[in-house]
């Protein structure tokens, strides 16, 4: 179910040249204010610290220009799209697929990643090849609803934030997954001083618990909350009219967790609702595979 122009013009491989196992290829870490090709938007949106989270990986090879491949990880939609559901009488249908997608060239330009463009490691081109190869291209062969899911809500216990009760996955997600398999399966080390932070949309709750789904009361309640989101963020509004219409929904009241399917309800979701908080992250891979992204396809899909 993905959205008309997405990655349209994506690529499946970079045509990474051999390089007798030097390392050839910088890993760059992209960072944007979020929204900043829309004109009407530009930068303002890192004010508040929203940044889209991007890889460049950029291959020397001497007496050669350089090559360049953007890698993004994103919802197949849009964001609001992944975040709100089609209402269809008393059911709710999803589409929070998200994916990698592979460009030729620095997407945008250099200039357009102004939050960060940092070399974050440097790899062979077979150590390339292998991450997206082995890593990369098989979460994107995983079919609609399958994970990785876009999640774009973190929920954490208010007085133990440590204990994360809902997981998001977002863009900064992918680009940590790609260096985390880069570093922990094929032993590339992460460049001296360099630190990965990315944005993440924190709420700080007392509780979270399912929803009795087949109790029919509790059930109409989360679709009346789920349609008044979507009425709010109706088509022909902005972006930031859409946003300012969401922030009339909050405190948050319902949840749906895309990747263990289950909605939750919400408690003790205080003013100010929610942080985007811009903050550092440890490497890891995706978060369902107990095995930590082991190499092979049989354990990157689920």
């Amino acid at each position: 179910m993905v959205q008309a122009g997405w990655c349209d013009t994506g690529i499946a491989l970079p045509n990474f040249v051999n390089d007798a196992d030097h390392a050839s290829v910088d890993v760059i870490v992209a960072q944007s204010p979020l929204f900043a090709t829309n004109p009407k938007i530009g930068k303002k949106l890192g004010w508040f610290n929203l940044y889209h989270t991007a890889l460049v990986l950029s291959q020397r090879i001497p007496g050669q220009g350089a090559r360049n491949w953007t890698v993004e990880f994103d919802s197949v939609t849009n964001v609001l799209g992944a975040v709100l559901p089609q209402v269809n009488g008393t059911e709710l249908a999803w589409n929070s697929d998200a994916r990698f997608c592979i460009t030729e060239g620095v997407l945008w330009g250099e200039a357009h990643w102004s939050k960060k463009f940092e070399v974050a490691m440097r790899v062979t081109a077979s150590q390339a090849r292998k991450v997206v190869k082995d890593f990369l291209l098989p979460l994107n062969r995983s079919t609609h609803h399958q994970k990785p899911l876009y999640q774009l809500w973190k929920i954490v216990k208010r007085d133990r934030e440590e204990e994360v009760l809902v997981k998001d996955i977002t863009c900064g997600d992918g680009a940590n997954w790609f260096l985390n398999y880069a570093n922990k399966f094929l032993g590339v080390q992460l460049e001296s001083g360099f630190s990965l932070s990315f944005t993440s949309f924190v709420f700080r709750v007392d509780k979270v618990e399912p929803v009795k789904t087949d109790d029919t009361t509790e059930w109409a309640k989360v679709i009346k909350y789920f349609q008044e989101m979507v009425q709010f963020a109706g088509k022909g509004r902005s972006v930031l009219e859409r946003g300012e219409d969401l922030l009339k929904l909050m405190p948050l009241k319902y949840v749906y967790d895309s990747n263990s399917n289950t909605y939750l309800e919400v408690f003790g979701d205080n003013f100010p609702w929610f942080q985007a908080r811009y903050d550092k992250k440890a490497l890891e891979g995706p978060p369902w595979t107990a095995r930590d992204t082991m190499a092979g396809e049989s354990a990157l899909v689920v």
